[in-house]
């Protein structure tokens, strides 16, 4: 029995981790959409900057 709930755990973990990844994709992608849309004197575009530069560069 516990063995099994033990599996059951490790799935769960590794569906919760690929649904994290995921979304941290889904939020780079929006980051990077604004940042292309600012245009470069744009007063907000050094912000979008620096939360892309937050992301770990293997995305």
């Amino acid at each position: 029995f516990r063995l099994n709930k033990t599996y059951f755990d490790i799935d769960k973990l590794s569906t919760d981790k690929n649904d994290a990844e995921d979304a941290v994709r889904e939020a780079y992608k929006e980051a990077r959409s604004v940042l292309t849309l600012l245009c470069n004197e744009h007063t907000l575009r050094k912000y979008a900057q620096t939360i892309v530069a937050k992301f770990p560069p293997e995305l």
